[in-house]
């Protein structure tokens, strides 16, 4: 097969024809079989491109300039609240009954309220929750570049065929449903049009919004949520393609 498609990528079709019917199917056939492998590498590469990038990596950059940027206003308005906690400690440790008013008096003579109000407004916007995974914000940035993979992934499932092992079967079945998702005429998505079982961590809380009337899906960020898990399960090759030859099943 490989020498006949290397035969076929360099031979005219002059040469062709001066071999017999059956040859000249066979060097044909062996020569699209090998430029189909070469288109969908081609296709997995760029995917893989875009998302190691110009997708996560800047996002990751972007996210990492941001927190080196807020670090010294974080750092002050910690060291505020540390001091705080360290007066509450100390007034407490000896044992005594004391009165709230004499427990804020002595935090009072070391940090006023007013610094201390701002300080945790301050921290409780820098710092996520201790439920939330550290992606909140670099998930976050990677929802607001959809325009960069829209249009590929529109067409990427309906052009290759793919193929999934159990690990990788949930993540390929949402991605084949993204074209429909990503069709400018479906303005609305609630959660019966998503696969709620791949949403998981930070992507909850950018993935479903509440709304008075009832909640909606944001499009994007499950866009972004289901191509992240789609790469990661096609680099492990629980998702591969047949057709390709770096990115097809290892079995």
């Amino acid at each position: 097969m490989v020498d006949l498609a290397r035969y076929g990528m360099q031979a005219t079709a002059t040469t062709l024809r001066r071999h017999g019917h059956s040859r000249q199917l066979a060097t044909l056939l062996a020569t699209v079989i090998y430029l189909e492998g070469k288109a969908v590498d081609d296709c997995l590469e760029m995917l893989d491109l875009l998302v190691t990038t110009e997708l996560v990596g800047k996002a990751e950059t972007a996210t990492d300039k941001e927190r080196a940027r807020q670090h010294p206003k974080l750092a002050k308005h910690s060291a505020t609240l540390a001091a705080a906690v360290e007066t509450l400690l100390e007034v407490t440790e000896y044992g005594e009954e004391h009165r709230l008013d004499q427990v804020w008096e002595a935090i009072d003579a070391i940090v006023p309220r007013r610094e201390l109000r701002e300080a945790v407004a301050a921290v409780t916007e820098m710092v996520p929750p201790p439920d939330v995974d550290a992606d909140g914000e670099m998930r976050a940035l990677l929802a607001t570049r959809i325009a960069t993979v829209s249009g590929f992934l529109k067409m990427l499932t309906t052009v290759i065929e793919f193929g999934a092992n159990a690990e990788g079967a949930r993540a390929l079945a949402a991605m084949k449903q993204l074209p429909r998702l990503l069709d400018g005429r479906k303005k609305k998505v609630t959660e019966a049009d998503i696969d709620p079982e791949l949403v998981t961590g930070s992507w909850k809380r950018l993935v479903f919004k509440s709304l008075p009337n009832g909640s909606t899906v944001d499009k994007n960020a499950y866009t972004m949520c289901v191509l992240t898990q789609f790469h990661r399960h096609l680099k492990r090759r629980d998702v591969y393609a047949e057709a390709s030859a770096r990115w097809r099943d290892p079995r």
